[in-house]
């Protein structure tokens, strides 16, 4: 099991800036693993800073831009982003509340991260993954309308997950999506409206009907059901696709 790096504490003077920087976030509504993140990116700069460590408000620019620096030797693009974003949202909130006039780290430019675009399934692919879905079980007709809805949407799994039935519009060919978050501390995500193609309209229809003998009787908001009538949670879409492309 690979070992979690300890996150060092952050240096006692250091530390009462930032319980004020948390209590305005925590005003804000700053979940707690955003608070957690900030904190960590602190006090790994401040580790990282040569002794003795100088003051918060005596950092100055070419500290910062040199430990970007080294994020990026050591870690991805990606990771040494967060802890920038961090650092420098506690100074220019040092700098709102007129601690520091300006922030030494204002114009510190971002590190650049590299966009790739995700492994996308072909045409042939696609063809074979909707054949296995093939037939007149419930869950086949599940799994095949599911695919068919996330081949015309690309709606992300939590999203799917927690999709109601009155969500979707078979007739305008239309669904909401983004409406609702999955966990406590799953960033809410604007809702939207996506169109379906007749395709999976068809799909959607044809999995409505066996959804409704699944239940017999026992009403559930969710549009998709395990084999049991329970929610199909985010985990629970992962293992399907799974198990169709093996």
């Amino acid at each position: 099991m690979k070992k979690t790096a300890r996150i060092p504490p952050l240096p006692a003077a250091w530390q009462s800036w930032f319980d004020s920087f948390a209590l305005a976030l925590s005003a804000e509504n700053a979940k707690p693993r955003t608070l957690q993140a900030y904190s960590e990116s602190l006090a790994i700069f401040a580790a990282w800073l040569p002794r003795p460590r100088p003051d918060l408000l005596a950092v100055k620019r070419e500290d910062f831009e040199a430990f970007i620096r080294h994020l990026l030797t050591q870690h991805k693009a990606s990771t040494a982003l967060v802890r920038y974003r961090a650092i420098k949202r506690l100074f220019a909130w040092l700098e709102d509340e007129g601690e520091l006039v300006p922030s030494p780290v204002a114009k510190v430019k971002a590190p650049r991260v590299r966009t790739e675009a995700p492994a996308v399934l072909t045409v042939k692919e696609l063809r074979a993954l909707l054949k296995a879905c093939e037939g007149q079980t419930f869950e086949a007709r599940r799994d095949t309308a599911l695919i068919r809805f996330l081949i015309d949407t690309g709606t992300r799994r939590a999203e799917l997950a927690v999709m109601h039935a009155a969500d979707v519009d078979l007739k305008g060919r239309a669904a909401l999506v983004g409406a609702r978050t999955e966990g406590h501390d799953v960033p809410k995500r604007v809702a939207r409206v996506v169109s379906i193609g007749a395709k999976a309209a068809a799909a959607l229809d044809r999995y409505t009907r066996v959804r409704a003998t699944r239940l017999a009787g026992r009403p559930s908001p969710w549009l998709w059901l395990s084999f049991y009538g329970k929610r199909l949670t985010g985990d629970g879409i992962y293992q399907m696709m799974q198990r169709r492309m093996s």
